[in-house]
């Protein structure tokens, strides 16, 4: 993500450990505006429910914001129930929803 202009990337640290991380991509839309993709938020599971994903997906946001994208986007798998809630409850929408044949099968 550091090689790629205007994206960023951030960790949360305790005692010198990384715990959680989040990415943001921005691109232009073939309209002309650009909008931010949140990327790889992850919280290792035993600092869970603490508020951090939340907090650094608004890092996100804030960014978004400061670059005067029109919108954040990301793309979620079916299975991640709880950062579907997470998102949500941020404010997100689901504006579509598919699952790929491959990832089906693996389930199966």
């Amino acid at each position: 993500y550091m090689r790629k202009k205007r994206a960023c990337f951030w960790v949360a640290e305790s005692h010198g450990r990384i715990i959680g991380m989040v990415a943001a991509e921005p691109s232009d839309d073939p309209d002309g505006r650009t909008k931010v993709e949140l990327k790889r938020l992850s919280v290792m599971k035993q600092h869970r429910g603490q508020g951090l994903g939340k907090a650094l997906c608004r890092t996100v946001i804030s960014f978004a914001r400061q670059e005067g994208c029109a919108a954040v986007t990301l793309i979620v798998t079916v299975v991640q129930y709880s950062g579907q809630n997470l998102y949500k409850n941020l404010g997100f929408k689901k504006i579509y929803c598919f699952i790929p044949s491959s990832f089906v099968t693996w389930l199966l």
